[in-house]
């Protein structure tokens, strides 16, 4: 009877573990979907400026480029949160 209970107290914290771990991968894939995204976007700018430009599209190009970098470095200081946090809620298991 006690190793039933342990086994079901185990299996407990197994499910309990599997939710908060799949918490986190969904908390994470918001965030690093932003920053991949954003960052192809920004590489493609800069191809873009490797090509002629005229001066206006280049100071044009480079303003986005900005936004876009500012951005991606929110988003990781969010994923990076994200990190921060969620392993202390695992700990008590």
């Amino acid at each position: 009877m006690k190793e039933m209970q342990n086994q079901i107290i185990t299996q407990e914290k197994l499910t309990s573990l599997g939710i908060i771990c799949s918490g986190i991968a969904h908390e994470m894939k918001n965030p690093l979907n932003f920053v991949n995204n954003f960052s192809m976007l920004t590489l493609n700018l800069v191809e873009d400026l490797q090509s002629n430009f005229h001066s206006k599209d280049k100071i044009e190009t480079l303003s986005i480029i900005k936004e876009n970098l500012h951005s991606i470095l929110e988003q990781g200081k969010k994923a990076d949160s994200i990190v921060e946090q969620n392993p202390r809620a695992i700990l008590p298991l």
